[in-house]
């Protein structure tokens, strides 16, 4: 019988990129009913991208009223951000922060991450309020959602429930806060 190297099934090991918790890496989710987090993503980007039923900015204003980003680098827990902040009466300018979150932030946050689930269309769509968008990556590739009041605008990305969405960038503003 012949003996077989352990290094071999090791790298096949990292090349299939077993997770902690012993699953294979998953691709990024686009299955209706389906959550988009999982152990496999290592990116996750949400977004307001402002506007929407909103007074014009002022003069001078590089941003939309309400817009928002947010990066969460999973491994290392980094949050990092961009905000349009202004008063309505000086101009509206970006603003951009970063931080780690603590084991106890990021676990609180995780059942928010959980509830982004991919939905099926069902023609709503809204007209009068900023569009939110969300990035998955895991080790197999990306994937671009969009928050599905939106449906009737973006017909090539899946849809997130625009409630859960909305949910976890106010979560993910408080550590902004926070941070101040």
């Amino acid at each position: 019988m012949k003996r077989l190297n352990a290094r071999p099934v090791l790298v096949l090991g990292l090349v299939l990129g077993l997770g902690c918790d012993g699953g294979a890496v998953q691709p990024p989710v686009t299955e209706s009913g389906k959550s988009v987090w999982n152990s496999s993503v290592n990116l996750l980007v949400a977004q307001n991208l402002g506007g929407g039923f909103t007074p014009q900015p002022p003069p001078g204003s590089t941003c939309l009223v309400g817009a928002k980003k947010f990066t969460l680098t999973v491994a290392t827990r980094k949050l990092d951000w961009v905000r349009c902040v202004g008063d309505g009466k000086t101009a509206y300018m970006e603003t951009t922060g970063g931080r780690s979150l603590s084991e106890a932030e990021f676990k609180n946050l995780v059942p928010l991450l959980e509830n982004l689930r991919v939905v099926k269309a069902n023609g709503s769509c809204i007209a009068d309020a900023a569009m939110l968008t969300l990035s998955i990556t895991t080790p197999l590739g990306s994937q671009d959602y969009v928050d599905d009041g939106f449906q009737c605008e973006v017909k090539d990305r899946p849809l997130i429930e625009r409630g859960a969405l909305n949910q976890t960038l106010d979560r993910l503003d408080t550590f902004t806060v926070a941070s101040m």
